[in-house]
């Protein structure tokens, strides 16, 4: 979220080259919308705009709404959760606390 300007340069001129796999050159052109000569200045500007919103998402298939709404109502009655859920959660909880140190907003997008 707050990469060093020194380096953006770098980054900025990988997107005009197709993508690289693991070291492996393919044809793909990297998709952006932004004209490619102007994209440095864009990103500075958007990175130093006090406005700017900043968001980091998790997004998996492997976890579900209700499900972690079932385990918490059972805990309220007295029902241990799984080691692996209270995990997930401890997990869950060290993201949101990283992205509100570092002034993002975080969320998560899963199954219903």
């Amino acid at each position: 979220m707050t990469f060093p300007a020194e380096r953006m340069d770098a980054k900025v001129q990988r997107w005009s080259n197709f993508y690289n796999n693991g070291g492996h050159a393919t044809q793909i052109s990297r998709t952006i919308r932004s004209n490619t000569a102007h994209l440095g200045a864009a990103i500075a500007q958007a990175r130093s705009a006090p406005e700017a919103i900043r968001r980091a998402v998790i997004v998996t298939s492997s976890l579900s709404k209700q499900a972690v709404t079932n385990v918490l109502n059972n805990a309220q009655n007295g029902i241990r959760p799984k080691p692996s859920f209270v995990q997930m959660y401890w997990l869950l909880q060290s993201f949101f606390s990283d992205c509100a140190e570092a002034g993002v907003s975080g969320s998560i997008v899963c199954r219903p």
